[in-house]
Protein backbone atom coordinates (compact mmCIF):
# COMPACT_ATOMS: atom_id res chain seq x y z
CA UNK A 1 0.00 0.00 0.00
CA UNK A 2 2.91 2.15 0.79
CA UNK A 3 4.55 1.41 -2.38
CA UNK A 4 1.32 2.68 -4.45
CA UNK A 5 0.99 5.15 -2.23
CA UNK A 6 4.77 6.89 -3.11
CA UNK A 7 4.11 6.10 -7.13
CA UNK A 8 0.61 8.05 -6.89
CA UNK A 9 2.64 10.89 -5.11
CA UNK A 10 5.86 10.44 -7.39
CA UNK A 11 3.67 10.56 -10.55
CA UNK A 12 1.39 13.40 -8.62
CA UNK A 13 4.53 15.25 -8.35
CA UNK A 14 5.79 14.97 -11.95
CA UNK A 15 2.22 15.80 -13.44
CA UNK A 16 2.62 19.42 -11.43
CA UNK A 17 6.05 20.02 -12.39
CA UNK A 18 5.11 19.33 -15.70
CA UNK A 19 1.82 22.02 -15.66
CA UNK A 20 4.46 24.25 -13.85
CA UNK A 21 6.99 24.06 -16.16
CA UNK A 22 4.67 24.66 -18.94
CA UNK A 23 3.20 27.44 -17.02
CA UNK A 24 6.62 29.21 -17.38
CA UNK A 25 7.20 28.50 -20.84
CA UNK A 26 3.74 29.82 -21.92
CA UNK A 27 4.00 33.27 -19.93
CA UNK A 28 7.74 33.31 -21.43
CA UNK A 29 6.56 33.42 -24.65
CA UNK A 30 3.71 35.46 -23.95
CA UNK A 31 5.61 38.17 -22.46
CA UNK A 32 8.02 37.60 -25.22
CA UNK A 33 5.56 38.59 -28.20
CA UNK A 34 4.18 42.13 -26.22
CA UNK A 35 7.78 43.07 -24.81
CA UNK A 36 11.16 42.41 -26.99
CA UNK A 37 14.08 43.82 -27.95
CA UNK A 38 15.63 43.43 -31.42
CA UNK A 39 19.25 43.51 -32.20
CA UNK A 40 20.78 42.91 -35.78
CA UNK A 41 23.52 40.54 -35.54
CA UNK A 42 24.65 40.37 -39.08
CA UNK A 43 27.69 41.07 -40.76
CA UNK A 44 25.41 43.33 -43.38
CA UNK A 45 23.41 46.55 -42.02
CA UNK A 46 20.99 46.73 -44.31
CA UNK A 47 18.20 47.05 -42.21
CA UNK A 48 19.83 48.37 -39.38
CA UNK A 49 17.88 52.21 -39.77
CA UNK A 50 19.33 55.81 -38.42
CA UNK A 51 17.39 57.70 -35.30
CA UNK A 52 16.06 60.28 -38.16
CA UNK A 53 13.80 56.76 -39.88
CA UNK A 54 13.03 56.21 -36.82
CA UNK A 55 11.11 58.88 -35.52
CA UNK A 56 10.00 59.40 -39.16
CA UNK A 57 8.48 56.30 -38.86
CA UNK A 58 7.17 56.89 -35.28
CA UNK A 59 5.47 59.87 -36.03
CA UNK A 60 3.54 59.18 -39.35
CA UNK A 61 0.13 61.02 -39.53
CA UNK A 62 -1.55 58.16 -41.56
CA UNK A 63 -0.64 55.17 -43.82
CA UNK A 64 1.91 54.95 -46.38
CA UNK A 65 1.38 52.43 -49.00
CA UNK A 66 4.56 50.78 -50.57
CA UNK A 67 3.88 49.10 -53.75
CA UNK A 68 7.23 47.12 -54.53
CA UNK A 69 6.46 46.83 -58.41
CA UNK A 70 9.92 44.28 -59.64
CA UNK A 71 10.36 41.08 -61.51
CA UNK A 72 13.36 39.77 -59.65
CA UNK A 73 14.05 36.80 -61.93
CA UNK A 74 14.64 39.25 -64.98
CA UNK A 75 16.48 42.24 -62.95
CA UNK A 76 19.91 40.77 -61.67
CA UNK A 77 20.36 44.29 -59.44
CA UNK A 78 17.25 43.39 -57.88
CA UNK A 79 18.20 40.12 -57.47
CA UNK A 80 21.01 41.63 -55.46
CA UNK A 81 19.21 44.27 -53.55
CA UNK A 82 16.40 41.95 -52.68
CA UNK A 83 17.62 40.36 -49.58
CA UNK A 84 18.53 44.03 -48.06
CA UNK A 85 15.47 45.95 -49.79
CA UNK A 86 13.20 42.94 -47.67
CA UNK A 87 14.49 43.47 -44.64
CA UNK A 88 14.63 47.16 -44.78
CA UNK A 89 10.53 46.85 -45.09
CA UNK A 90 10.52 44.80 -42.50
CA UNK A 91 12.32 46.77 -39.97
CA UNK A 92 10.21 49.76 -41.51
CA UNK A 93 6.85 47.94 -41.00
CA UNK A 94 8.19 47.24 -37.76
CA UNK A 95 8.94 50.72 -36.17
CA UNK A 96 5.50 52.21 -37.74
CA UNK A 97 3.52 49.32 -37.31
CA UNK A 98 -0.16 49.63 -39.50
CA UNK A 99 0.88 53.40 -40.75
CA UNK A 100 2.92 51.49 -43.15
CA UNK A 101 1.42 48.53 -45.71
CA UNK A 102 3.30 47.25 -48.10
CA UNK A 103 2.32 44.98 -51.70
CA UNK A 104 4.27 43.22 -53.94
CA UNK A 105 3.94 42.96 -57.65
CA UNK A 106 5.44 40.69 -59.87
CA UNK A 107 4.89 41.77 -63.23
CA UNK A 108 4.99 38.40 -64.70
CA UNK A 109 3.00 36.68 -62.22
CA UNK A 110 0.54 39.39 -61.51
CA UNK A 111 0.11 40.94 -64.94
CA UNK A 112 -3.66 42.33 -64.68
CA UNK A 113 -2.57 44.30 -61.38
CA UNK A 114 0.75 45.57 -63.19
CA UNK A 115 -1.05 46.70 -65.74
CA UNK A 116 -3.19 49.00 -63.61
CA UNK A 117 -0.04 50.27 -62.02
CA UNK A 118 1.64 50.72 -65.38
CA UNK A 119 -1.65 52.80 -66.62
CA UNK A 120 -1.71 54.93 -63.37
CA UNK A 121 1.53 55.83 -62.70
CA UNK A 122 3.09 55.78 -66.26
CA UNK A 123 5.84 53.38 -65.86
CA UNK A 124 8.35 52.15 -68.04
CA UNK A 125 7.37 48.21 -67.91
CA UNK A 126 10.82 47.24 -68.52
CA UNK A 127 12.07 49.14 -65.42
CA UNK A 128 11.75 48.26 -61.60
CA UNK A 129 10.28 50.26 -59.09
CA UNK A 130 8.69 51.22 -55.94
CA UNK A 131 6.46 53.61 -55.57
CA UNK A 132 5.55 55.36 -52.43
CA UNK A 133 1.80 56.67 -51.70
CA UNK A 134 0.33 58.87 -49.40
CA UNK A 135 -2.83 61.04 -48.96
CA UNK A 136 -3.74 61.02 -52.92
CA UNK A 137 0.12 61.70 -53.63
CA UNK A 138 2.91 59.71 -54.62
CA UNK A 139 6.93 59.34 -55.52
CA UNK A 140 7.76 56.23 -57.55
CA UNK A 141 11.69 55.31 -56.87
CA UNK A 142 13.90 52.99 -59.34
CA UNK A 143 15.37 49.94 -57.99
CA UNK A 144 18.59 50.80 -59.94
CA UNK A 145 18.98 53.48 -57.29
CA UNK A 146 19.01 51.64 -54.20
CA UNK A 147 22.38 50.32 -54.58
CA UNK A 148 25.64 50.43 -56.18
CA UNK A 149 26.43 47.30 -57.61
CA UNK A 150 29.69 45.65 -59.32
CA UNK A 151 28.36 43.41 -61.62
CA UNK A 152 32.06 41.74 -61.96
CA UNK A 153 32.70 39.47 -64.77
CA UNK A 154 31.40 35.90 -65.24
CA UNK A 155 34.12 35.17 -67.66
CA UNK A 156 35.96 35.47 -64.90
CA UNK A 157 34.83 34.21 -62.07
CA UNK A 158 33.55 37.37 -60.77
CA UNK A 159 30.42 37.31 -58.91
CA UNK A 160 28.19 40.30 -58.84
CA UNK A 161 29.01 42.52 -55.54
CA UNK A 162 26.42 45.08 -53.38
CA UNK A 163 29.04 47.80 -53.27
CA UNK A 164 26.77 50.16 -50.96
CA UNK A 165 22.95 49.98 -50.28
CA UNK A 166 20.79 53.37 -50.17
CA UNK A 167 17.65 51.65 -49.62
CA UNK A 168 16.69 53.87 -46.52
CA UNK A 169 17.88 56.98 -48.05
CA UNK A 170 15.03 56.61 -50.46
CA UNK A 171 12.77 55.14 -48.95
CA UNK A 172 12.84 58.01 -45.98
CA UNK A 173 13.13 60.82 -48.47
CA UNK A 174 10.50 59.46 -50.09
CA UNK A 175 7.79 59.45 -46.86
CA UNK A 176 9.27 62.29 -45.74
CA UNK A 177 8.64 64.24 -49.07
CA UNK A 178 4.86 63.22 -49.17
CA UNK A 179 4.00 64.13 -45.52
CA UNK A 180 5.95 67.10 -45.07
CA UNK A 181 3.18 69.22 -46.78
CA UNK A 182 3.59 71.24 -49.96
CA UNK A 183 6.79 71.67 -52.62
CA UNK A 184 9.87 73.66 -52.06
CA UNK A 185 10.36 75.61 -55.20
CA UNK A 186 13.87 76.12 -56.57
CA UNK A 187 14.88 78.13 -59.40
CA UNK A 188 17.42 77.54 -62.07
CA UNK A 189 18.90 80.62 -63.97
CA UNK A 190 19.03 80.29 -67.37
CA UNK A 191 20.01 82.96 -70.31
CA UNK A 192 23.69 82.77 -69.36
CA UNK A 193 25.35 79.48 -71.02
CA UNK A 194 24.31 77.74 -67.32
CA UNK A 195 23.90 73.72 -67.05
CA UNK A 196 19.88 72.99 -67.82
CA UNK A 197 18.55 71.39 -64.85
CA UNK A 198 15.40 70.14 -67.90
CA UNK A 199 17.60 68.40 -69.71
CA UNK A 200 16.99 65.26 -71.76
CA UNK A 201 18.89 62.30 -69.78
CA UNK A 202 20.81 61.37 -72.91
CA UNK A 203 22.13 64.99 -72.79
CA UNK A 204 25.99 64.63 -71.08
CA UNK A 205 26.28 67.76 -69.70
CA UNK A 206 22.61 68.39 -68.69
CA UNK A 207 21.44 68.79 -64.93
CA UNK A 208 18.38 66.29 -65.60
CA UNK A 209 19.83 63.70 -63.35
CA UNK A 210 20.68 65.96 -60.93
CA UNK A 211 16.93 66.92 -60.89
CA UNK A 212 15.25 63.95 -60.47
CA UNK A 213 17.39 63.73 -57.38
CA UNK A 214 16.19 67.03 -55.96
CA UNK A 215 12.20 66.49 -56.85
CA UNK A 216 12.99 63.32 -54.58
CA UNK A 217 13.17 65.74 -51.61
CA UNK A 218 10.10 67.14 -52.52
CA UNK A 219 11.35 70.14 -54.34
CA UNK A 220 10.42 71.27 -57.72
CA UNK A 221 12.47 73.00 -60.07
CA UNK A 222 11.87 76.14 -62.45
CA UNK A 223 13.43 78.04 -64.48
CA UNK A 224 13.89 82.00 -64.72
CA UNK A 225 15.40 84.27 -67.23
CA UNK A 226 16.52 87.52 -64.81
CA UNK A 227 16.68 89.47 -68.00
CA UNK A 228 12.93 89.01 -68.48
CA UNK A 229 11.51 88.97 -64.76
CA UNK A 230 13.76 90.77 -63.14
CA UNK A 231 13.18 89.50 -59.65
CA UNK A 232 13.02 86.75 -57.79
CA UNK A 233 9.43 85.26 -57.29
CA UNK A 234 8.09 85.27 -53.50
CA UNK A 235 7.64 81.99 -53.62
CA UNK A 236 11.20 81.00 -54.34
CA UNK A 237 12.83 78.84 -51.41
CA UNK A 238 15.95 78.28 -53.45
CA UNK A 239 17.81 79.77 -55.88
CA UNK A 240 21.04 78.16 -58.47
CA UNK A 241 23.16 79.76 -60.42
CA UNK A 242 24.62 76.95 -61.82
CA UNK A 243 27.78 77.26 -64.47
CA UNK A 244 27.20 80.69 -66.07
CA UNK A 245 29.60 81.35 -68.76
CA UNK A 246 27.81 85.24 -70.20
CA UNK A 247 28.41 88.17 -67.66
CA UNK A 248 24.99 89.13 -66.04
CA UNK A 249 23.84 92.37 -66.54
CA UNK A 250 23.70 94.85 -63.46
CA UNK A 251 19.97 94.85 -62.85
CA UNK A 252 20.29 91.09 -62.50
CA UNK A 253 23.05 91.24 -60.23
CA UNK A 254 20.99 94.06 -58.67
CA UNK A 255 17.98 91.54 -58.44
CA UNK A 256 19.90 88.46 -56.84
CA UNK A 257 21.60 90.73 -54.03
CA UNK A 258 17.86 91.95 -53.49
CA UNK A 259 16.55 87.72 -52.74
CA UNK A 260 19.71 87.50 -50.70
CA UNK A 261 18.79 90.51 -48.48
CA UNK A 262 15.25 89.52 -48.25
CA UNK A 263 13.97 88.67 -44.70
CA UNK A 264 10.48 87.35 -43.13
CA UNK A 265 9.38 83.83 -43.72
CA UNK A 266 11.39 83.05 -47.00
CA UNK A 267 14.69 84.54 -46.58
CA UNK A 268 17.29 84.20 -49.55
CA UNK A 269 18.38 80.92 -49.91
CA UNK A 270 21.75 80.47 -53.00
CA UNK A 271 23.89 77.82 -54.49
CA UNK A 272 26.11 79.43 -56.69
CA UNK A 273 28.72 76.77 -59.00
CA UNK A 274 30.98 78.47 -60.96
CA UNK A 275 33.42 76.72 -63.39
CA UNK A 276 37.09 78.26 -62.94
CA UNK A 277 37.92 80.51 -65.96
CA UNK A 278 34.91 82.25 -65.94
CA UNK A 279 33.74 85.86 -66.25
CA UNK A 280 30.06 85.72 -65.55
CA UNK A 281 30.11 88.88 -63.12
CA UNK A 282 29.17 86.43 -60.04
CA UNK A 283 32.66 85.81 -58.87
CA UNK A 284 32.34 88.61 -56.24
CA UNK A 285 28.81 88.53 -56.04
CA UNK A 286 29.15 86.85 -51.95
CA UNK A 287 32.01 89.30 -51.17
CA UNK A 288 30.30 91.25 -48.70
CA UNK A 289 29.87 87.70 -46.70
CA UNK A 290 33.90 87.10 -46.99
CA UNK A 291 33.61 84.76 -49.90
CA UNK A 292 35.31 84.93 -53.19
CA UNK A 293 36.12 83.17 -56.28
CA UNK A 294 39.60 82.95 -56.46
CA UNK A 295 39.30 82.41 -60.30
CA UNK A 296 42.33 79.69 -60.88
CA UNK A 297 42.41 75.96 -61.71
CA UNK A 298 42.68 73.30 -59.34
CA UNK A 299 45.89 70.75 -59.77
CA UNK A 300 48.75 69.03 -58.40
CA UNK A 301 51.38 67.10 -59.67
CA UNK A 302 52.08 63.37 -59.71
CA UNK A 303 54.29 60.66 -60.63
CA UNK A 304 52.89 58.26 -64.07
CA UNK A 305 54.83 55.24 -65.25
CA UNK A 306 57.65 56.96 -64.23
CA UNK A 307 57.07 60.72 -65.79
CA UNK A 308 55.57 63.23 -64.03
CA UNK A 309 52.21 65.03 -64.97
CA UNK A 310 49.72 67.36 -64.23
CA UNK A 311 46.24 66.40 -62.66
CA UNK A 312 43.74 68.66 -63.00
CA UNK A 313 41.48 67.86 -60.48
CA UNK A 314 39.70 69.09 -57.41
CA UNK A 315 39.86 66.43 -54.95
CA UNK A 316 38.42 66.86 -51.51
CA UNK A 317 40.70 65.41 -48.55
CA UNK A 318 39.12 67.57 -45.88
CA UNK A 319 35.51 67.77 -44.62
CA UNK A 320 34.11 70.51 -42.02
CA UNK A 321 32.48 69.38 -39.05
CA UNK A 322 29.04 70.34 -39.96
CA UNK A 323 25.43 69.12 -40.64
CA UNK A 324 25.75 69.30 -44.20
CA UNK A 325 28.94 66.54 -44.07
CA UNK A 326 28.17 64.27 -41.04
CA UNK A 327 27.26 61.37 -43.33
CA UNK A 328 30.45 61.36 -44.40
CA UNK A 329 32.48 58.32 -43.37
CA UNK A 330 35.10 55.93 -43.94
CA UNK A 331 33.50 54.72 -47.22
CA UNK A 332 33.34 57.77 -48.89
CA UNK A 333 37.12 57.97 -50.56
CA UNK A 334 36.11 59.54 -53.93
CA UNK A 335 34.22 63.23 -53.97
CA UNK A 336 35.70 64.77 -56.48
CA UNK A 337 34.59 68.18 -57.63
CA UNK A 338 36.66 67.71 -61.34
CA UNK A 339 37.65 70.26 -62.51
CA UNK A 340 37.81 73.62 -60.33
CA UNK A 341 38.53 76.95 -58.41
CA UNK A 342 39.19 77.64 -55.59
CA UNK A 343 37.69 80.15 -53.03
CA UNK A 344 39.38 82.95 -50.79
CA UNK A 345 37.49 83.36 -47.14
CA UNK A 346 37.54 86.29 -45.43
CA UNK A 347 38.47 88.95 -47.55
CA UNK A 348 36.06 91.97 -47.89
CA UNK A 349 33.65 91.02 -45.08
CA UNK A 350 31.21 93.96 -44.19
CA UNK A 351 28.50 92.09 -42.87
CA UNK A 352 28.14 91.05 -39.21
CA UNK A 353 26.49 88.02 -37.32
CA UNK A 354 27.79 85.07 -39.95
CA UNK A 355 29.13 82.28 -39.80
CA UNK A 356 31.28 81.07 -42.64
CA UNK A 357 32.36 77.77 -42.90
CA UNK A 358 35.12 76.42 -45.14
CA UNK A 359 33.19 72.78 -46.14
CA UNK A 360 35.53 71.55 -48.53
CA UNK A 361 39.53 71.55 -48.48
CA UNK A 362 42.10 69.74 -50.95
CA UNK A 363 45.34 68.11 -49.40
CA UNK A 364 48.37 70.62 -49.29
CA UNK A 365 49.56 68.67 -52.39
CA UNK A 366 47.23 70.99 -55.15
CA UNK A 367 48.20 74.20 -55.87
CA UNK A 368 45.51 77.02 -57.55
CA UNK A 369 47.08 77.75 -61.27
CA UNK A 370 46.55 81.42 -62.01
CA UNK A 371 47.42 80.98 -65.39
CA UNK A 372 46.46 77.48 -66.99
CA UNK A 373 47.44 78.12 -70.51
CA UNK A 374 50.58 78.66 -70.02
CA UNK A 375 53.22 75.86 -70.76
CA UNK A 376 54.83 74.09 -69.32
CA UNK A 377 52.33 73.72 -66.04
CA UNK A 378 53.84 73.96 -62.78
CA UNK A 379 53.81 75.67 -59.22
CA UNK A 380 55.07 79.05 -59.45
CA UNK A 381 55.64 80.93 -55.40
CA UNK A 382 55.19 84.59 -56.26
CA UNK A 383 51.73 83.96 -58.72
CA UNK A 384 50.01 80.52 -57.78
CA UNK A 385 47.51 79.83 -54.71
CA UNK A 386 49.85 77.45 -52.44
CA UNK A 387 47.31 74.41 -50.78
CA UNK A 388 45.13 73.53 -49.13
CA UNK A 389 42.85 75.01 -51.02
CA UNK A 390 39.34 75.56 -50.22
CA UNK A 391 36.53 74.09 -52.50
CA UNK A 392 33.26 75.26 -51.10
CA UNK A 393 32.72 78.05 -48.56
CA UNK A 394 28.72 77.69 -46.13
CA UNK A 395 27.74 81.20 -45.12
CA UNK A 396 25.10 81.12 -42.73
CA UNK A 397 24.07 84.89 -41.68
CA UNK A 398 21.32 83.68 -38.67
CA UNK A 399 24.09 82.08 -36.75
CA UNK A 400 24.70 84.19 -34.08
CA UNK A 401 27.04 83.80 -31.03
CA UNK A 402 29.12 81.43 -32.82
CA UNK A 403 25.89 79.16 -33.72
CA UNK A 404 24.29 79.39 -30.08
CA UNK A 405 21.58 81.36 -31.67
CA UNK A 406 19.74 80.46 -34.94
CA UNK A 407 17.78 82.93 -36.77
CA UNK A 408 15.65 82.15 -40.25
CA UNK A 409 18.25 84.78 -42.30
CA UNK A 410 20.16 84.11 -45.47
CA UNK A 411 22.06 81.19 -46.44
CA UNK A 412 24.44 80.64 -49.55
CA UNK A 413 26.45 77.84 -50.23
CA UNK A 414 29.60 78.97 -52.83
CA UNK A 415 31.58 75.76 -54.72
CA UNK A 416 34.24 75.82 -57.28
CA UNK A 417 32.81 73.98 -59.98
CA UNK A 418 29.54 73.05 -61.67
CA UNK A 419 30.51 70.72 -64.22
CA UNK A 420 30.95 67.93 -61.43
CA UNK A 421 27.27 67.71 -60.94
CA UNK A 422 26.66 66.88 -65.00
CA UNK A 423 24.99 63.53 -66.15
CA UNK A 424 28.33 62.04 -67.64
CA UNK A 425 30.00 62.79 -64.32
CA UNK A 426 27.21 61.80 -61.88
CA UNK A 427 26.79 58.48 -63.22
CA UNK A 428 30.36 57.97 -62.21
CA UNK A 429 30.55 59.59 -59.16
CA UNK A 430 27.18 59.07 -56.71
CA UNK A 431 28.68 60.45 -53.97
CA UNK A 432 28.54 63.96 -55.37
CA UNK A 433 25.07 63.86 -55.02
CA UNK A 434 24.75 63.05 -51.61
CA UNK A 435 27.03 65.75 -50.78
CA UNK A 436 24.90 68.46 -53.21
CA UNK A 437 21.33 66.79 -51.36
CA UNK A 438 22.84 67.51 -47.94
CA UNK A 439 23.76 70.79 -48.34
CA UNK A 440 20.68 71.76 -49.74
CA UNK A 441 18.17 70.47 -47.28
CA UNK A 442 20.59 71.88 -44.42
CA UNK A 443 20.03 75.23 -46.45
CA UNK A 444 16.11 74.34 -46.69
CA UNK A 445 16.27 73.64 -42.82
CA UNK A 446 14.81 70.40 -43.83
CA UNK A 447 17.29 68.45 -41.19
CA UNK A 448 15.26 65.19 -41.12
CA UNK A 449 16.91 64.42 -44.35
CA UNK A 450 20.24 64.54 -43.14
CA UNK A 451 22.80 62.01 -42.75
CA UNK A 452 20.88 59.06 -43.83
CA UNK A 453 23.99 57.70 -45.38
CA UNK A 454 24.75 54.57 -48.06
CA UNK A 455 25.24 51.97 -45.80
CA UNK A 456 28.34 49.43 -47.12
CA UNK A 457 28.24 45.43 -46.42
CA UNK A 458 30.77 43.93 -44.52
CA UNK A 459 32.24 41.10 -46.24
CA UNK A 460 33.86 38.17 -44.40
CA UNK A 461 36.42 36.26 -46.97
CA UNK A 462 39.53 33.77 -45.68
CA UNK A 463 42.23 33.95 -48.44
CA UNK A 464 44.94 31.05 -47.64
CA UNK A 465 47.91 29.89 -49.19
CA UNK A 466 48.06 26.47 -50.97
CA UNK A 467 49.70 24.95 -47.87
CA UNK A 468 47.29 26.32 -45.74
CA UNK A 469 44.84 24.64 -48.24
CA UNK A 470 46.60 21.36 -47.79
CA UNK A 471 47.00 21.74 -43.70
CA UNK A 472 43.66 22.68 -43.58
CA UNK A 473 42.35 19.57 -45.21
CA UNK A 474 44.35 17.26 -43.36
CA UNK A 475 42.66 18.62 -39.91
CA UNK A 476 39.45 18.49 -41.20
CA UNK A 477 40.02 14.55 -42.25
CA UNK A 478 41.71 13.96 -39.24
CA UNK A 479 38.35 15.01 -37.63
CA UNK A 480 36.32 13.37 -39.44
CA UNK A 481 37.94 10.15 -39.56
CA UNK A 482 38.38 10.54 -35.91
CA UNK A 483 34.99 11.14 -34.90
CA UNK A 484 34.15 7.95 -37.45
CA UNK A 485 36.55 6.10 -35.39
CA UNK A 486 35.00 6.72 -32.53
CA UNK A 487 31.77 6.04 -33.17
CA UNK A 488 32.58 2.66 -34.29
CA UNK A 489 34.71 1.37 -31.16
CA UNK A 490 31.38 2.86 -29.13
CA UNK A 491 29.25 0.25 -31.13
CA UNK A 492 31.56 -2.74 -31.39
CA UNK A 493 31.89 -2.47 -27.59
CA UNK A 494 28.22 -2.42 -27.63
Amino acid sequence: MAKKNQKFYSKLNYGIVMVAVLFIFLSVNSLSIKRYYRMHMGLNNTAEVSEITQKLLKNLPGQVQITFYIAFEADPVAQIVRPGLERLVEEYRYLAGDSIKLTWIDPYVNQQKALQLVDEFSLDTNEDVIIVQYDGKYRVLRIMDMAEVQMGNVYDGQIPRLLSFKGEQLLSSAIYGLISGPERQAYFTTGHGEYDPLSTSEDPRGYSMLTSYIRRQNVEIQKIALSQVHEIPENADLLVIAGPKAPFQPFEIDSIKAYLNRGGDKPGRLILLLDPQSHSGMEELLTAYGVKFSNDMVMREITLLGEPRILVDGRVSEYADHPATSWIGDYVENISLGISQSLEVGQGLVRENLTVTELLKTSAAFWGETNPREEPLGYQEERDKKGPLTLAVLVDAGSVSGGEVQLNEMKALAMGSAGFLVNQNLSKNIYNVDLFLNAMNWMLGKEELLGIAPKTPEEFTVELTPTQYSMLFVALAIVVLGSGGIGMLIWLRR
